[in-house]
């Protein structure tokens, strides 16, 4: 590094550094233990000394703070506090009461929708079933149905030519002699 470098680094570093650095110095010169176990304070908490300087001084401009305060007004501002904190409490508690409530409320609330939709999914299956079914049985008895009439027609229409042919046959013949009982089925020549 060069000598304008370390120059302008010597400038860059805070004002507040320096003066921290002067009182741990009067620290050091006038009690010796106490700015090693301000150090021994530091190394164990991750911190620097300085930092530790800081906080000492901030406790001690409360307790001089604090010091001046009248013992009456102390106990009437704890008494103040501690009344606010029971009625913080005390609203916590209704308010987790009824934020548990309604959290349980709700997760009924989900359980239900999710049973009644499961016994409609259900409901549905079996009317589709149902309908399935029906459906198959009209389709049977429409075949069935269909069936028996071409069976009947059949038969009808066999009777009928059976019928024509021996009409034809006998006056063929001659005769009008008309059998209705069974057809008989006679071969005309020609």
């Amino acid at each position: 590094m060069s000598e304008a470098q370390e120059i302008k680094v010597t400038k860059r570093i805070d004002k507040e550094g320096f003066e921290a650095g002067r009182l741990l110095g009067v620290v050091a010169r006038r009690d010796p233990e106490l700015y090693e176990r301000i150090k021994a304070y530091a190394e164990s908490r991750g911190m620097k000394p300085t930092d530790v300087i800081y906080d000492a001084l901030a406790l001690y401009d409360e307790y001089i703070t604090l010091s001046g305060v009248d013992t009456k007004a102390l106990m009437a501002a704890l008494k103040l506090l501690d009344n606010l904190l029971r009625r913080m409490v005390s609203l916590m508690m209704s308010l987790n009461q009824l934020v548990t409530s309604e959290y349980f409320n709700q997760q009924i609330e989900i359980l239900h929708n999710l049973k009644m939709r499961e016994q409609q999914s259900a409901a549905l299956k079996s009317e589709e079933e149902k309908k399935s079914k029906a459906r198959e049985v009209k389709e049977q008895l429409l075949m069935n149905t269909m069936n028996l009439v071409f069976t009947m027609l059949t038969n009808m229409m066999m009777t009928m030519t059976g019928l024509k042919i021996q009409q034809q046959g006998t006056q063929q013949q001659g005769t009008t002699n008309i059998n209705f009982g069974k057809p008989k089925l006679v071969k005309g020549g020609s």
